[in-house]
């Protein structure tokens, strides 16, 4: 009995062993594995660069690229979780651990058409591991060659800038920024209409969207003028947060993170009571010369609060020159100082 010697032992070389990634046999004895010190560097790199919430398929590539020896994002992924993905206080496994139950279908239907999916996606999987094995004893083995990377610049690194993404918002040079920018505590937007005033107004928490303990408030005078607010965030945050909702029985924006925004009216003073017993650590009117009277502003005040250290109060206004309350904005924000100079309020 002669062998074919044209057509290899697939099962043989399907036993081969894998040598884990990063690791090479000790020189005194092969089956000892030690750690690769040319990758060493390399790999530490990388795991820090996806601690940073630093992209899978980028760290891969890149890392494929440092060491001549091809990884996919799910190895790469594998190797994070058993080195760092346990770590006490890992933001990055914190934040999957919130995607995945903010995900996870809650009502019964859900669950159900959730166990449908995954038993397709299994059932996929089989039928395509089938495939590639029916494909292998018909057709000769080719020379295994390792994949190019992605295409990633030699220059490249994780130092280097991140890749250009989609800009949703840039503020306009003048007021616009210097609103966006200012660190006081309570700060006025004036100016006459179509400065763009209401839409830096909606901008400016975006900043602390990221953040579980965020909870903000906008108001204007009455739910008709609202309206117009609600639509302007309805184009602005889904393209800047994925996974954004707006809940209209509530009032309110709900972010990824935990973040809340609520969108909301105060027409009367009494409508503060509305608030009472309640903390934020961001609220903004709109149109605030539209209050005849500073009770509100004053009584939203003491609803500044925030138990988070990285997490600061604001008090933001815009508003058009006139209106039933001109006499007390203007005494309040524009009588004790020029425009751009901030001071310390002592009344």
């Amino acid at each position: 009995m002669t062998q074919d010697t044209d057509f290899p032992d697939k099962r043989r070389a399907n036993r081969t062993a894998r040598i884990a990634y990063g690791y090479k046999p000790a020189p005194d004895d092969p089956c000892i594995l030690i750690p690769d010190e040319d990758m060493v560097e390399f790999i530490v790199g990388a795991l820090d660069h996806i601690d940073r919430g630093g992209s899978l398929r980028e760290t891969a590539a890149w890392l494929t690229q440092k060491t001549g020896k091809s990884i996919s994002h799910q190895g790469i992924n594998k190797i994070w979780k058993e080195r760092r993905g346990a770590l006490e206080g890992n933001k990055r496994e914190k934040q999957q651990k919130k995607t995945r139950k903010a995900r996870a279908p809650k009502t019964g239907p859900e669950k159900a058409k959730a166990k449908i999916k995954r038993k397709a996606a299994d059932a996929k999987r089989v039928l395509t591991l089938q495939k590639k094995k029916l494909e292998q004893w018909e057709d000769p083995p080719e020379p295994v060659t390792l994949k190019a990377p992605r295409r990633i610049s030699d220059s490249l690194d994780f130092e280097a800038a991140p890749a250009e993404k989609e800009i949703v918002f840039a503020p306009n040079p003048g007021p616009q920024t210097e609103f966006l920018s200012a660190s006081e505590r309570e700060v006025l937007y004036g100016g006459a209409a179509g400065g763009g005033k209401t839409y830096s107004l909606i901008a400016d928490p975006m900043r602390y969207f990221h953040h579980p303990e965020f909870n903000g408030l906008i108001l204007r005078k009455t739910t008709d003028e609202l309206r117009e607010i609600i639509w302007k965030t309805q184009e602005l945050y889904p393209k800047a947060f994925k996974g954004a909702k707006w809940q209209e029985k509530k009032s309110q924006w709900v972010f990824p993170s935990g973040a809340r925004l609520w969108l909301t009216y105060l027409e009367r003073d009494e409508d503060v009571l509305r608030y009472q017993g309640q903390a934020f650590s961001y609220i903004a009117f709109d149109e605030l010369t539209q209050h005849p009277t500073p009770f509100a502003w004053n009584y939203m005040r003491s609803r500044l609060r925030t138990t988070a250290p990285d997490l600061p109060i604001f008090l933001r206004a815009t508003s058009n020159p006139g209106g039933p309350g001109h006499g007390w904005v203007r005494k309040m924000f524009v009588d004790p100082a020029p425009a751009n100079i901030p001071f310390t309020a002592t009344d």
